[in-house]
């Protein structure tokens, strides 16, 4: 059996690593699919109008925060800007 090149193996990864992202990003947008699939249709059949609008919002978010997840990208975290807000102030009251 002959070894393959470096950069055959490492286009064969990269080929692998994208195939398998696109797979998750189809199981992630199946999931929501579904989730949809069981709520809307009864907001729709009751006439909530601004319930189905809060639900495609919620959703919309969660959809933006899943699928960077897939490519490995750490979302947005919110307590970073807070913290490096109030640190300063906490060792301010710390001191005796």
């Amino acid at each position: 059996m002959s070894k393959l090149p470096i950069w055959l193996k490492d286009m064969l990864a990269l080929t692998l690593k994208r195939e398998l992202a696109s797979f998750m990003i189809a199981l992630v947008l199946l999931a929501f699919a579904f989730i949809i699939w069981l709520e809307a249709p009864g907001l729709v059949k009751k006439k909530m109008w601004r319930e189905l609008a809060a639900f495609s919002v919620f959703l919309i978010i969660g959809m933006a925060l899943t699928i960077p997840q897939v490519y490995g990208i750490r979302p947005f975290e919110p307590n970073a800007p807070i913290e490096t807000l109030f640190k300063p102030l906490a060792e301010l009251l710390k001191k005796p």
